[in-house]
């Protein structure tokens, strides 16, 4: 099965995803009325589930793309990258009422490829989350031995003796809690960085999960590659003035998906309009000049890369600075690069949901003056 069919099918597999967590944001938010407890917490395990899902089709091709790949390594700040990681991994810890202590120097480089390197350490916390009981608490810790880098992430969940072999394959049917997909993810993007994924039990009730790389060298020390990490602002979403709304165009060809989408939008006071092919994507971008444009990649007749050419190839000055957001169910850096080269203003990922907009709109499209 080529990586390219893989690629196609997930993203046609996020698009469902995609409104299923935008139609649960938005019951949660109480933009349909209010809830109940057990109504709330129903939705809350419908979006986590749905969010889980998303991850788990992103590592099946990750897997798949990685058989192909070959990395860039420079030297990476480990700092940076385990603050990134752990930041995309709090919702998941927060969700099973987890605690993560961490423990690392700043200064300490590998060398790694930096977006893969975030990744491998995120998919280290994931699993130690995964395998630890709801309430307990997990660490993560990086040190320098013996000239290679160690990222520990340590879980509660007991590998009881004997283990036949110290390898993550020998170990995965006694962590009933870990997922395939993760687990040899992490053990291709190691072995691509020339290093080592390998599982540990421990004293304590404890499992050590061990990612091993290569410390930079000499000939190949950079200055520190220091990562400012932004998170959304947890203020309210901006709103359109309604004596002159501004305009923002939806191309998709998921009619689901579009509904949930401008329905939120228009509760915000936004004008909506939508497209479902390319084509007619550039069409209404002439017509109407919107404000900011979601364009989703693969559409029929004409593709969103080739729209968002053909937009930015305008002569008028409004549509060659226009924000228009990528939308994708590929989540390789080499997809984020074709929509980026293709004159996109930025990338989101599918599945997104209402606080993905919401960031977005904050970002690009500030509220109009009376």
């Amino acid at each position: 099965m080529s990586v390219d069919f893989l690629s196609r099918a997930a993203h046609e597999l996020r698009n469902p995803l995609t409104t299923a967590m935008a139609q649960a944001e938005l019951l949660l938010d109480g933009i349909h009325g209010p809830l109940s407890a057990a109504q709330s917490a129903a939705l809350r395990s419908i979006h986590d589930q749905t969010c889980q899902t998303a991850a788990l089709i992103s590592g099946l091709v990750d897997v798949a793309r990685l058989q192909t790949e070959s990395l860039t390594l420079t030297a990476c700040d480990l700092s940076a990258a385990a603050e990134e990681a752990l930041s995309q991994k709090s919702e998941l810890a927060t969700t099973r009422s987890i605690h993560i202590s961490r423990s690392f120097s700043t200064g300490l480089q590998a060398s790694a490829d930096k977006i893969r390197l975030t990744q491998m350490i995120g998919e280290l916390l994931a699993t130690a989350i995964l395998v630890t009981p709801s309430g307990g608490q997990t660490s993560l810790h990086i040190t320098a031995e013996a000239g290679s880098i160690l990222i520990q992430a340590i879980g509660n969940a007991t590998l009881p003796p004997p283990i036949a072999q110290d390898t993550p394959a020998a170990m995965l049917q006694q962590l009933h809690g870990l997922k395939p997909i993760g687990l040899a993810l992490l053990e291709a993007l190691a072995r691509l960085h020339q290093g080592h994924f390998t599982i540990r039990a421990a004293a304590g009730h404890a499992s050590i999960f061990v990612l091993q790389l290569p410390v930079v060298s000499d000939s190949t020390a950079q200055e520190s590659l220091a990562t400012q990490i932004h998170s959304p602002a947890s203020v309210l979403p901006p709103t359109s003035n309604s004596a002159h709304p501004q305009i923002i165009l939806i191309a998709d060809d998921q009619t689901a998906l579009v509904s949930v989408t401008r329905g939120y939008l228009e509760s915000l006071g936004f004008q909506v309009a939508s497209a479902c092919d390319g084509a007619e994507a550039v069409r209404l971008t002439y017509s109407l000049l919107p404000d900011l444009i979601f364009m989703d990649v693969r559409m029929p007749v004409l593709d969103g890369l080739s729209a968002i050419r053909e937009i930015r190839a305008s002569k008028t000055p409004k549509l060659q600075t226009i924000p228009i957001i990528s939308l994708s169910g590929g989540t390789g850096a080499e997809d984020r690069e074709k929509c980026l080269a293709a004159g996109a203003t930025t990338y989101l990922g599918k599945p997104f949901g209402i606080r993905e907009i919401d960031g977005i709109l904050h970002e690009f499209l500030p509220p109009v003056s009376p």
